[in-house]
């Protein structure tokens, strides 16, 4: 696992996301409802140091705003709204029980409407567009780290029904490109979360989570 430092935006988003990636797989790998003693256990460990890894890189993340931030437009802003956001959504990820099964969800409410109000936030500033607009040195709403799958963690997890309402209606607004009307990806982000906490996966468990119609699901890609 990488140092979590970073001297610029796009290193310390590059960081994050290969981390979201390595972390992620292993996690999902060793939860479910097959999990073993064993493999609980190197969960934990993952998880602790995974923990760490976030402290850090969000110490780098703290100092890099203090110097940056003043001097940033709206896009760029959107960008440090974006890696924030994530780094909540994650963080909740890697700190969901086990042992507690889906109630452990229950904990993180303020975390998540964290989340959507960062969201808020980013989808009142930034247009619908074409990713590939952006040069690729800035931050930017993206398919491979965009809204829809932490908007979808609130949405299937989170206990508060206005912040699940809230949710929902943000991801309605997302264009095509950030996924949120993707049935397969829905359901991949659905696997994920249900291996953190043993929950077995059963097959259309994401589609009353995202905006989508039944058209939609099979014309919008992913």
């Amino acid at each position: 696992m990488s140092t979590p430092n970073f001297d610029n935006i796009a290193e310390g988003r590059a960081k994050f996301e290969k981390f979201v990636a390595q972390v992620g797989t292993t996690i999902t790998s060793l939860g479910g409802p097959a999990a073993t003693p064993e493999d609980l256990a190197a969960m934990a460990r993952t998880k602790a140091v995974a923990f760490f890894w976030l402290e850090r890189w969000e110490t780098s993340f703290a100092a890099f705003l203090a110097r940056e931030a003043g001097n940033s437009d709206i896009q760029t802003l959107n960008g440090y709204r974006l890696l924030k956001l994530h780094h909540i959504a994650f963080g909740i990820f890697i700190e969901v029980d086990h042992s507690e099964g889906e109630a452990s969800w229950a904990k993180f409410t303020s975390r998540l409407k964290a989340v959507v109000d960062l969201a808020d936030e980013i989808l009142q500033g930034t247009p619908r567009r074409s990713v590939g607009l952006q040069a690729p040195q800035e931050p930017y709403v993206s398919s491979s780290m965009g809204l829809a799958e932490p908007l979808y963690q609130t949405v299937s997890r989170c206990a508060d029904p206005e912040i699940v309402e809230r949710a929902r209606g943000l991801m309605a607004k997302l264009p095509a490109s950030d996924g949120a009307n993707s049935a397969w990806r829905m359901a991949y982000v659905e696997k994920i979360l249900s291996a953190c906490t043993g929950k077995p996966y059963i097959e259309g468990d994401s589609t009353s989570a995202t905006p989508m119609d039944a058209s939609a699901g099979s014309s919008v890609a992913g």
